[in-house]
């Protein structure tokens, strides 16, 4: 699993579940605060089987760890 250090990236948004940083021009990085890999893993599937139905929302690319 691939490990992204927040360190220098520009925090997009904050909320009760984690923090959102701006990873590049495509692709922002989603740091769930406390959430077991399990339900990080539930999302990544529901949200990309969203997508698959035909409903718009943000595609999840990879599971990784973050250092924040």
């Amino acid at each position: 699993m691939r490990n992204i250090i927040t360190e220098g990236l520009a925090l997009v948004g904050e909320g009760g579940e984690g923090k959102i940083y701006h990873l590049n021009e495509e692709q922002i990085l989603k740091v769930y605060k406390r959430a077991s890999y399990e339900s990080v893993e539930y999302w990544f599937r529901t949200i990309n089987a969203a997508i698959d139905y035909g409903i718009t929302s943000a595609k999840a690319y990879e599971i990784v760890e973050a250092e924040d």
